[in-house]
């Protein structure tokens, strides 16, 4: 059976089903010649944007860095996402898990692996580098290295 474009290629209006015996909120849609079903998330669970207006702070920002995000954005924007080039990694360790488990060889559990590197707040660093950039009052100089005493310091003798 094929399914007609025609003019139901209007908004779909939300329909609730039972998915592994969870309600969900879906809508239905042909995309070419397939019907499609994409999961939707509740009005509940999606928090509106004035929930993050409390972390937001005025910070003034110049035409060039306004200019420059504008660039990074449109720069990271894709028409056409090209899903098989990501692979789902969890879902593969986890079907090698239970390979490995049918096989009947030992599990083993995996200690953390301390040499990663740190996650890094990318705000954080953000700030700091926005931080870095801005001019300093004319008394102030930056320092390249701290100056270190020619020799140490004597100590007193006690008593």
């Amino acid at each position: 059976m094929k399914l007609s474009s025609g003019a139901s290629n209007g908004p779909r209006r939300p329909r609730q089903v039972v998915i592994s015996n969870r309600e969900q909120l879906v809508v239905l849609r042909p995309v070419g010649q397939l019907l499609t079903v994409s999961v939707l998330h509740y009005d509940a669970a999606v928090r509106p944007n004035t929930a993050f207006d409390k972390d937001l702070s005025d910070v003034p920002v110049s035409a060039q860095e306004l200019k420059l995000a504008k660039t990074l954005i449109d720069m990271s924007l894709t028409k056409d996402a090209e899903l098989d080039s990501y692979r789902n990694i969890y879902n593969e360790r986890m079907e090698a898990l239970v390979q490995a488990k049918i096989a009947g060889k030992d599990i083993a559990t995996v200690k953390n692996d301390d040499s990663a590197p740190p996650a890094i707040n990318f705000m954080d660093a953000l700030k700091a580098s926005l931080e870095a950039k801005r001019p300093r009052s004319p008394g102030s100089k930056k320092l390249g290295k701290r100056i270190q005493p020619s020799r140490p310091a004597k100590r007193r003798k006690s008593g």
